[in-house]
């Protein structure tokens, strides 16, 4: 469906086309009305996020990397997208071996907002920038910038923890954690044990698991690439 979806968009350079244009290209939408400019680039960036999605999730790293590259691609894509294809990307040249190249897409300051379509004023744009933890971290996507940058780190510190990079992946979780508050995720709890046990600090892992767990949230199952940790633990 997703595929047949992207196949029936209009080439990027027609949607996007100047509205000067005499005969702009409409795309059916039924039951809706039909969608045009902008709409069409917007339906386009949702179609390829999902593409990258569900390809990761088929155990598919090389459609993930493609459609998450041509998503980044794109013209006014939000901050939210932006943020998905760079963690769908990086996820999925971590499994191709590739972990020099995910290094890219795990820049915690290229994040400025998380909003899942482009902003339609700079006064939004502001908003979204200065954005604050308003809610728990209970879902697959962050809530707030805070949080969208501190899954970047945490996932930054699983590729250095793949790389035998112990000393950078625990100063980029410490970078981290302050940024999650009070709702620290059990990946970062673990991945901090993970650390200490690797250095051969037992009592230390023992410690962080014991100072760490009354501030985390409730241990769930981790969201598809959100967190790299799974593959930290598969690679061990």
């Amino acid at each position: 469906c997703l595929r047949n979806a992207l196949f029936l968009l209009p080439p990027l350079s027609s949607s996007s086309s100047s509205s000067s244009s005499p005969s702009p290209p409409l795309v059916s939408a039924l039951p809706g009305p039909p969608l045009q400019g902008d709409a069409i680039t917007n339906l386009r960036c949702s179609v390829l996020a999902c593409l990258a999605y569900v390809s990761l999730g088929l155990g598919d790293p090389v459609s993930t990397l493609s459609y998450s590259q041509e998503l980044l691609k794109l013209p006014k894509l939000s901050g939210g997208l932006k943020f998905l294809a760079q963690m769908y990307a990086s996820e999925a040249l971590v499994y191709l071996g590739r972990t020099e190249e995910a290094f890219q897409y795990l820049n915690p300051d290229s994040i400025l907002d998380i909003a899942t379509s482009p902003p339609t004023s700079s006064l939004q744009t502001e908003s979204l920038q200065s954005e604050h933890v308003s809610k728990p971290l209970n879902c697959g996507f962050p809530s707030s910038v805070n949080a969208a940058k501190a899954t970047t780190l945490v996932n930054l510190t699983s590729v250095f923890c793949l790389k035998g990079e112990l000393e950078k992946a625990r100063r980029t979780l410490q970078q981290a954690l302050p940024l999650f508050g009070s709702q620290v995720p059990g990946e970062a709890v673990l991945l901090s044990s993970y650390i200490d046990l690797m250095s051969g600090n037992i009592s230390a892992a023992l410690l962080t698991l014991k100072r760490l767990q009354p501030f985390s949230s409730p241990m769930e199952k981790p969201q598809r690439s959100r967190y790299l940790f799974e593959r930290v633990t598969t690679h061990t």
